[in-house]
């Protein structure tokens, strides 16, 4: 599929991002993904709030995941891209001319829910999916932890969303594509580290939604450097560098490092990660003058010095932001 969507992406930008469509409600459907999910999808890909309805309920997503409270009537306005899925109706709600791909996006969306409507996942929604959800009553999460039997220390870990794992987990539509999110304790054993993993913190059930939110983070931040991520060693620069990764506008710092190339990457970490300029020469296996002379210009480049202690703190930051940027999949575009 990958293979297809680059060369037809070659010929017809548009002929590729519709396969993208295409494929990522692929995904939750081979996941057995449940209606929240199917429809947090259609509400990212179209950047609009997805909603469906169906005898005795409803249900409204908008893009940054949030269920929305049910509209009165709860059923889609002249104008919206619409389509019926099985017992249930399908709508993105689309204020002004619709987008190049919120047929494709509604009509696999329908496909999907249709398919979850005929499983019944609505009423039996997986136990990770509960307990990772900080929209859902404590109390509700709580009890979905004595049932499960869960430990007073937790933590979800993130997997792409193909990767099979051990125990019980869930795919879930998230801002950057579909994830796999497991819930773990101390004694569970560390899975399969082969690829990208991403680790949130360690807490109490109420932490878990937190958890999850850095585990996706931390999965980012895997894809890009290719192996397993924990949040509890990078603190509190995940989450300053999330901040930065949210700006309405790149950050300079960010789009710095983004020009470089991997090699000066490289000899930067080494630098910040050193205790002396000798030890990162030897860990580059480069002469310690010729190491000197390439960091002034690296310097130079960036505006500030990283072997310092205020500058080796700001590279350190822009370094996970980057990072965020380069591991997060280029979504569908609607």
């Amino acid at each position: 599929m990958q293979e297809l969507v680059g060369r037809l992406s070659a010929l017809d930008p548009e002929s590729g991002e519709g396969l993208k469509v295409i494929g990522y409600f692929d995904t939750l459907i081979a996941a057995s993904a449940g209606a929240d999910a199917v429809l947090r999808g259609a509400a990212v890909l179209t950047g609009a709030v997805a909603g469906a309805s169906w005898p005795g309920g409803g249900l409204r997503v908008a893009p940054d995941g949030r269920r929305l409270d049910p509209r009165p009537d709860l059923v889609a306005e002249p104008g919206w891209p619409a389509r019926p899925a099985a017992d249930a109706h399908v709508w993105v709600e689309r204020q002004g001319p619709a987008h190049a791909n919120d047929a494709l996006v509604v009509e696999r969306c329908a496909l999907a829910l249709s398919l979850v409507r005929h499983r019944h996942h609505e009423r039996t929604l997986s136990p990770v999916a509960v307990l990772v959800d900080g929209e859902r009553p404590a109390a509700e999460r709580e009890a979905m932890a004595v049932r499960r039997r869960l430990g007073a220390r937790v933590r979800v870990v993130a997997h792409p969303a193909e990767r099979a794992v051990a125990g019980s987990s869930v795919v879930l539509a998230t801002e950057h594509g579909p994830v796999r999110a497991a819930v773990v304790g101390p004694g569970d054993p560390p899975g399969d580290l082969s690829g990208p993993v991403g680790r949130g913190t360690w807490g109490g059930v109420l932490h878990l939604p937190r958890s999850w939110a850095e585990a996706q983070l931390a999965l980012r931040v895997g894809r890009a450097r290719g192996g397993a991520v924990d949040a509890e060693e990078l603190g509190a620069l995940l989450e300053a560098a999330d901040a930065l990764d949210r700006r309405a506008t790149p950050h300079p710092d960010v789009d710095a490092l983004h020009r470089l190339d991997p090699r000066s990457l490289e000899v930067l970490d080494a630098v910040v990660e050193s205790d002396s300029l000798r030890q990162a020469a030897a860990t580059l296996g480069m002469h310690h003058s010729s190491l000197a002379s390439r960091r002034g210009r690296l310097a130079e480049e960036l505006g500030y010095d990283p072997g310092g202690p205020l500058g080796g703190a700001r590279y350190r930051v822009a370094r996970v932001a980057h990072l965020l940027r380069v591991g997060t999949p280029a979504p569908p575009t609607g």
